[in-house]
């Protein structure tokens, strides 16, 4: 005997199912993937049934695997990247790095930060400079 396909728009989560009520729409926190459904990795989530794709978690916020929605981190902490899989990753913008728009952004060369959380990088005066992410400016010799 052959396997019976599901109805169109709906799919099993595993493979090996007996019964088609076992067919149903992919829930949320899962995405169709070649006609199956396929739990959204951890830093993902999906908000619909029958998503096409998982959606990375944008900066500052994180998620466990088979997420609806991602969870930002608390006040005053920060991912350095988007798509964080955990709260441990969220951390104060360290020296070096500023804040902008939820996300700890590294300060460019010329540029520098001497506390945590900065707001904004500060240039470099005139006769010193730095690389990125620098805490301080070195004179020039």
């Amino acid at each position: 005997s052959s396997c019976t396909p599901c109805m169109p728009g709906l799919y099993t989560l595993t493979a090996g199912a007996t019964e088609s009520a076992t067919c149903k729409e992919c829930p949320i926190g899962y995405a169709v993937s070649s006609s199956f459904c396929v739990v959204c990795a951890a830093g993902t989530f999906s908000t619909d049934t029958n998503a096409t794709s998982c959606t990375p978690c944008s900066a500052s916020t994180y998620s466990g695997a088979g997420a609806s929605s991602c969870t930002p981190c608390m006040p005053g902490l920060y991912t350095l990247t988007a798509g964080a899989t955990e709260s441990a990753t969220c951390k104060e913008c360290p020296i070096g790095y500023a804040v902008s728009s939820s996300f700890c952004v590294v300060c460019a060369a010329g540029t520098f930060s001497t506390d945590t959380n900065a707001t904004s990088c500060t240039p470099c005066s005139a006769s010193t400079y730095s690389g990125a992410g620098a805490s301080s400016c070195t004179p020039c010799m």
